[in-house]
């Protein structure tokens, strides 16, 4: 059995790694495909590949630099479009929870075209369900922080490791990118908390790769930074309280490890948060002059109260230290049952192709199908 992780981010090797071990050790044929002419979500040329390879070496794993057409199954966290090469089975990994409302259009592009869907918790699963076949859907918890439950990391190696000697609790800022990103606004503001905090900041690797204003901003301030490819276990086993942007996913991922954690938002994204429970469990900062009060609020937030663990088990149906077993298993086993079910590429291939037609079809139809104009001079 042949599965290749198809990457458009360096990222996701840290999200794909833990399954990928898992599936080495099954004894599976698995890659990642590290494609340098490939477009990401950001456009042509913006995939950093330097940085994909480096931790794909430093994991032990490997990686091809063209796709296999014929790789049994194909996965990636992104639509359909970048697995366009592939004949047989596509499997989407989700990445982080996203907390606001999709519209209908960007929902249908995330969500249609697989064969299958892999999802963190209940909640995935109640949004995944609205656009694809139940059967084709499966939990599997977070096996990016296996490493957290399973080999937890030592606070005080890590922060000898990066260089923090200092005695005064460490706030971790995890700014997300482009238009719901909280560093315009409320960067000076976490800047001036520096008095009665450490400071570290790991910027989101997008940010970092083509926002140069806004990480000459964060560079600007008494902070620590980190790099976006740091280990997440390690860069949150550094916080005392993290302070997140609504549109991230790291905002869920402070929830899911037991965090302190505070929330950086607008009045409107508020308005669109799928999961209103959030506002009611952990401090939402609306405004920089109330980060102050709100991030005392979150220092005195309980991680183990009753409601956020409630919620938490909502969003991630986790073992703790065994999903990335959970989804190897999931991932084999739907890819040997698909591949025993006659004409199941076939049907892969009509999915992948009504899907294409759907988005592009118009384009085709004006470029091929129309009348063309004849422009020349009568005469």
């Amino acid at each position: 059995m042949r599965i290749e992780f198809y990457l458009i981010s360096a990222m996701e090797v840290l999200h794909f790694g833990p399954v990928a071990r898992a599936l080495a050790r099954m004894g599976v044929d698995v890659v990642f495909v590290s494609h340098r002419g490939a477009a990401n979500s950001l456009g042509p040329g913006l995939y950093d590949a330097d940085a994909a390879e480096e931790l794909i070496e430093r994991m032990q794993l490997r990686f091809v630099p063209i796709p296999n057409p014929d790789a049994d199954i194909a996965v990636t966290t992104n639509c359909t479009h970048v697995l366009r090469g592939y004949r047989k089975l596509r499997a989407k990994l989700n990445y982080g929870i996203n907390l606001l409302r999709y519209s209908f259009s960007a929902a249908r592009a995330l969500f249609e075209g697989f064969d299958l869907y892999l999802v963190h918790g209940p909640f995935d699963l109640s949004i995944a369900t609205r656009y694809v076949n139940p059967k084709r859907v499966a939990i599997i918890g977070y096996p990016r922080f296996d490493a957290w439950w399973s080999r937890p990391s030592d606070p005080a190696l890590v922060r000898k490791k990066h260089g923090l000697a200092g005695s005064k609790p460490t706030i971790l800022y995890l700014p997300t990118w482009e238009h719901r990103s909280s560093i315009d606004t409320f960067a000076d503001s976490v800047f001036d908390l520096s008095e009665r905090f450490e400071i570290l900041i790991k910027p989101h690797h997008v940010t970092f790769w083509v926002e140069p204003e806004r990480m000459e901003k964060l560079r600007s301030g008494p902070v620590k930074m980190l790099s976006p490819y740091a280990l997440p276990e390690e860069a949150f086993a550094l916080a005392d309280i993290v302070i997140s942007d609504i549109g991230s996913g790291a905002l869920s991922e402070a929830i899911f490890l037991n965090k302190h954690t505070l929330c950086l938002a607008t009045t409107e994204q508020v308005t669109k948060l799928l999961l209103p429970e959030i506002k009611r469990e952990i401090p939402v900062c609306l405004a920089p002059e109330q980060l102050s009060q709100k991030v005392d609020e979150a220092t005195a937030l309980d991680p183990g109260s009753e409601g956020l663990q409630k919620l938490r088990r909502y969003m991630f149906d986790t073992s703790e230290g065994a999903d990335a077993e959970r989804a190897a298993k999931a991932i084999v086993e739907f890819t040997d049952t698909r591949r025993r079910m006659p004409w199941s590429s076939v049907r892969t291939g009509l999915r992948w192709r009504k899907q294409y037609l759907r988005y592009h079809g118009l384009r085709i139809a004006r470029r091929y199908l129309l009348p063309k104009r004849n422009n020349r001079p009568s005469g």
